[in-house]
Protein backbone atom coordinates (compact mmCIF):
# COMPACT_ATOMS: atom_id res chain seq x y z
CA UNK A 1 0.00 0.00 0.00
CA UNK A 2 2.49 2.57 0.85
CA UNK A 3 4.37 1.69 -2.38
CA UNK A 4 1.36 2.63 -4.40
CA UNK A 5 0.48 5.73 -2.56
CA UNK A 6 4.31 6.89 -3.15
CA UNK A 7 3.33 6.08 -6.96
CA UNK A 8 0.14 8.07 -6.92
CA UNK A 9 2.12 11.24 -5.43
CA UNK A 10 4.52 11.12 -7.44
CA UNK A 11 2.04 11.02 -10.52
CA UNK A 12 -0.06 13.56 -9.00
CA UNK A 13 0.32 17.40 -9.92
CA UNK A 14 0.06 19.73 -7.67
CA UNK A 15 -4.03 20.34 -5.75
CA UNK A 16 -4.20 16.88 -5.54
CA UNK A 17 -6.18 16.25 -9.81
CA UNK A 18 -4.78 13.81 -11.88
CA UNK A 19 -3.49 14.68 -15.38
CA UNK A 20 -6.10 13.27 -18.20
CA UNK A 21 -4.69 10.64 -20.26
CA UNK A 22 -4.84 11.71 -23.75
CA UNK A 23 -4.56 9.67 -26.54
CA UNK A 24 -1.56 10.70 -29.00
CA UNK A 25 -2.28 12.91 -31.42
CA UNK A 26 -2.33 11.90 -35.19
CA UNK A 27 0.90 12.83 -36.97
CA UNK A 28 -0.57 15.10 -40.27
CA UNK A 29 -0.12 14.44 -43.44
CA UNK A 30 2.67 16.73 -43.89
CA UNK A 31 4.74 15.27 -41.16
CA UNK A 32 4.03 11.82 -42.38
CA UNK A 33 5.22 12.90 -46.08
CA UNK A 34 8.27 14.93 -44.35
CA UNK A 35 9.17 11.62 -42.39
CA UNK A 36 8.52 9.41 -45.28
CA UNK A 37 8.18 11.15 -48.85
CA UNK A 38 9.03 8.16 -51.18
CA UNK A 39 5.58 6.41 -51.08
CA UNK A 40 3.92 9.40 -52.02
CA UNK A 41 6.41 10.56 -54.51
CA UNK A 42 6.27 7.35 -56.12
CA UNK A 43 2.31 7.35 -56.14
CA UNK A 44 2.69 10.71 -58.12
CA UNK A 45 5.10 9.30 -60.43
CA UNK A 46 3.04 5.80 -61.63
CA UNK A 47 -0.03 8.52 -62.06
CA UNK A 48 1.62 10.79 -63.83
CA UNK A 49 3.31 7.77 -66.42
CA UNK A 50 -0.56 6.89 -66.78
CA UNK A 51 -1.70 9.95 -67.74
CA UNK A 52 0.82 10.54 -70.13
CA UNK A 53 0.69 7.27 -71.64
CA UNK A 54 -3.59 8.02 -72.19
CA UNK A 55 -2.75 11.73 -73.25
CA UNK A 56 -0.38 10.93 -75.86
CA UNK A 57 -1.75 8.04 -77.02
CA UNK A 58 -5.93 9.45 -77.13
CA UNK A 59 -4.99 12.37 -79.50
CA UNK A 60 -4.46 9.30 -82.40
CA UNK A 61 -7.36 7.65 -81.26
CA UNK A 62 -10.08 7.91 -83.72
CA UNK A 63 -13.66 7.66 -82.38
CA UNK A 64 -15.28 4.58 -80.93
CA UNK A 65 -18.75 4.10 -81.91
CA UNK A 66 -20.26 4.23 -78.27
CA UNK A 67 -18.18 7.58 -78.04
CA UNK A 68 -19.95 9.21 -81.16
CA UNK A 69 -23.15 8.32 -78.77
CA UNK A 70 -22.45 8.82 -75.28
CA UNK A 71 -20.26 12.44 -75.47
CA UNK A 72 -23.76 13.64 -77.20
CA UNK A 73 -25.98 12.13 -75.03
CA UNK A 74 -24.06 13.94 -72.00
CA UNK A 75 -24.03 16.72 -73.33
CA UNK A 76 -27.95 16.98 -74.48
CA UNK A 77 -28.46 15.90 -70.19
CA UNK A 78 -26.63 18.59 -69.09
CA UNK A 79 -27.70 21.56 -71.32
CA UNK A 80 -31.37 20.34 -71.87
CA UNK A 81 -32.27 17.89 -68.40
CA UNK A 82 -33.59 15.62 -71.05
CA UNK A 83 -32.62 11.82 -71.61
CA UNK A 84 -34.17 10.85 -74.97
CA UNK A 85 -30.48 10.05 -76.11
CA UNK A 86 -28.91 6.38 -75.58
CA UNK A 87 -31.64 5.97 -72.44
CA UNK A 88 -29.89 2.58 -71.82
CA UNK A 89 -27.02 3.59 -70.74
CA UNK A 90 -26.57 5.20 -67.24
CA UNK A 91 -26.24 8.70 -67.67
CA UNK A 92 -23.33 9.43 -64.59
CA UNK A 93 -20.33 9.01 -66.81
CA UNK A 94 -21.47 10.72 -69.71
CA UNK A 95 -22.70 13.34 -68.13
CA UNK A 96 -19.07 13.94 -66.20
CA UNK A 97 -17.16 13.48 -69.91
CA UNK A 98 -19.41 16.22 -70.86
CA UNK A 99 -19.00 18.39 -68.72
CA UNK A 100 -16.25 20.54 -70.84
CA UNK A 101 -18.76 21.18 -73.37
CA UNK A 102 -20.63 23.27 -71.07
CA UNK A 103 -17.85 26.11 -71.59
CA UNK A 104 -17.11 25.78 -75.17
CA UNK A 105 -19.61 27.28 -77.67
CA UNK A 106 -21.45 24.21 -79.05
CA UNK A 107 -24.16 23.99 -81.69
CA UNK A 108 -26.92 21.42 -79.48
CA UNK A 109 -28.60 20.97 -83.52
CA UNK A 110 -31.53 20.64 -81.17
CA UNK A 111 -33.96 21.86 -83.93
CA UNK A 112 -32.77 18.53 -85.95
CA UNK A 113 -35.43 15.60 -86.95
CA UNK A 114 -32.44 13.17 -85.39
CA UNK A 115 -32.81 14.79 -82.03
CA UNK A 116 -36.64 14.85 -81.69
CA UNK A 117 -36.55 11.31 -82.76
CA UNK A 118 -34.12 10.42 -79.97
CA UNK A 119 -31.89 8.65 -82.29
CA UNK A 120 -29.18 8.30 -81.00
CA UNK A 121 -26.28 7.31 -83.81
CA UNK A 122 -27.98 9.76 -86.00
CA UNK A 123 -28.07 12.79 -84.07
CA UNK A 124 -24.63 12.11 -82.14
CA UNK A 125 -23.21 11.78 -85.94
CA UNK A 126 -24.83 15.32 -86.62
CA UNK A 127 -23.91 16.93 -83.43
CA UNK A 128 -20.20 16.23 -83.77
CA UNK A 129 -18.88 15.99 -87.38
CA UNK A 130 -21.54 18.50 -89.10
CA UNK A 131 -22.37 21.34 -86.45
CA UNK A 132 -19.10 21.19 -84.01
CA UNK A 133 -15.48 20.04 -83.94
CA UNK A 134 -15.26 16.86 -82.90
CA UNK A 135 -11.62 16.50 -82.06
CA UNK A 136 -11.91 18.93 -80.24
CA UNK A 137 -15.08 17.87 -78.21
CA UNK A 138 -13.06 14.24 -78.10
CA UNK A 139 -10.31 15.71 -76.46
CA UNK A 140 -11.79 17.37 -73.62
CA UNK A 141 -14.19 14.78 -73.11
CA UNK A 142 -11.16 12.31 -73.03
CA UNK A 143 -9.57 13.70 -70.51
CA UNK A 144 -12.25 13.92 -67.90
CA UNK A 145 -11.82 10.40 -68.87
CA UNK A 146 -7.86 10.17 -67.69
CA UNK A 147 -9.07 12.37 -64.50
CA UNK A 148 -11.27 9.48 -63.63
CA UNK A 149 -9.05 6.78 -64.38
CA UNK A 150 -6.08 8.90 -62.07
CA UNK A 151 -8.51 8.60 -59.62
CA UNK A 152 -9.51 4.65 -59.74
CA UNK A 153 -5.66 3.78 -59.64
CA UNK A 154 -5.15 6.19 -56.20
CA UNK A 155 -8.46 4.45 -54.85
CA UNK A 156 -6.52 0.82 -55.71
CA UNK A 157 -3.44 2.18 -54.18
CA UNK A 158 -4.87 3.64 -50.95
CA UNK A 159 -7.05 0.58 -50.44
CA UNK A 160 -3.93 -2.19 -51.08
CA UNK A 161 -1.83 0.19 -49.14
CA UNK A 162 -4.76 -0.13 -46.45
CA UNK A 163 -4.39 -3.88 -46.25
CA UNK A 164 -0.86 -4.58 -46.82
CA UNK A 165 1.17 -2.00 -46.73
CA UNK A 166 2.89 0.57 -49.07
CA UNK A 167 4.98 -2.27 -50.73
CA UNK A 168 1.16 -3.54 -51.68
CA UNK A 169 -0.20 -0.21 -52.60
CA UNK A 170 2.69 0.79 -54.86
CA UNK A 171 2.89 -2.83 -56.54
CA UNK A 172 -1.34 -2.56 -57.61
CA UNK A 173 -0.68 0.79 -58.67
CA UNK A 174 2.64 -0.25 -60.72
CA UNK A 175 0.16 -3.14 -62.40
CA UNK A 176 -2.52 -0.76 -62.72
CA UNK A 177 -0.35 1.82 -64.60
CA UNK A 178 0.68 -0.05 -67.12
CA UNK A 179 -2.19 -2.38 -67.88
CA UNK A 180 -2.91 -2.51 -71.38
CA UNK A 181 -6.50 -2.88 -70.99
CA UNK A 182 -7.07 0.08 -68.87
CA UNK A 183 -4.68 2.36 -70.62
CA UNK A 184 -7.07 1.33 -73.81
CA UNK A 185 -10.58 2.11 -72.37
CA UNK A 186 -9.55 4.51 -69.47
CA UNK A 187 -8.66 7.47 -72.22
CA UNK A 188 -12.40 7.04 -73.86
CA UNK A 189 -15.17 8.90 -73.23
CA UNK A 190 -17.05 5.67 -72.52
CA UNK A 191 -18.60 3.93 -69.74
CA UNK A 192 -16.15 1.78 -68.74
CA UNK A 193 -13.61 3.55 -66.58
CA UNK A 194 -16.78 5.29 -64.50
CA UNK A 195 -18.40 1.86 -63.73
CA UNK A 196 -14.71 0.52 -62.49
CA UNK A 197 -14.08 3.70 -60.01
CA UNK A 198 -17.74 4.14 -58.60
CA UNK A 199 -18.09 0.63 -58.32
CA UNK A 200 -14.64 -0.18 -56.47
CA UNK A 201 -15.49 2.95 -54.55
CA UNK A 202 -18.34 1.53 -53.11
CA UNK A 203 -17.24 -1.39 -52.39
CA UNK A 204 -14.50 0.45 -50.60
CA UNK A 205 -17.01 2.53 -48.79
CA UNK A 206 -18.77 -0.81 -47.54
CA UNK A 207 -15.89 -2.64 -45.85
CA UNK A 208 -15.50 0.45 -44.27
CA UNK A 209 -18.68 0.31 -42.98
CA UNK A 210 -18.69 -3.52 -42.29
CA UNK A 211 -15.71 -2.84 -40.29
CA UNK A 212 -16.90 0.36 -38.39
CA UNK A 213 -20.35 1.17 -38.44
CA UNK A 214 -21.06 5.09 -37.76
CA UNK A 215 -24.09 7.28 -39.50
CA UNK A 216 -21.22 9.01 -41.52
CA UNK A 217 -19.74 5.42 -42.99
CA UNK A 218 -23.28 3.95 -43.46
CA UNK A 219 -23.84 7.42 -45.98
CA UNK A 220 -20.84 6.88 -47.56
CA UNK A 221 -21.97 3.42 -48.34
CA UNK A 222 -25.14 4.52 -49.49
CA UNK A 223 -23.86 7.14 -51.50
CA UNK A 224 -21.11 5.45 -53.11
CA UNK A 225 -23.52 2.52 -54.28
CA UNK A 226 -25.94 4.76 -55.97
CA UNK A 227 -22.88 6.63 -57.95
CA UNK A 228 -21.92 3.02 -58.83
CA UNK A 229 -25.80 2.53 -59.83
CA UNK A 230 -25.93 6.07 -61.55
CA UNK A 231 -22.59 4.54 -63.84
Amino acid sequence: MSTMKHYLRSHTPEGGRSKPVTAPLRRSVLSRFLRNPWPALWVALLLGAFAVQAVTSMVWKSPTIDETMHLPAGYTYLAKRDYRVNPEHPPLVKMISALPLLFQKIDGNFDSERWRDGNGGAYGWEFLYRKNDADSLFFAARLMMVGLSLCLGLLIFVWARKMYGNGAGLFALFLFAFSPNLLAHGRLANTDVGVSLFMLLSLFCFDGATRKLTPLSAALAGVTLGLALLA
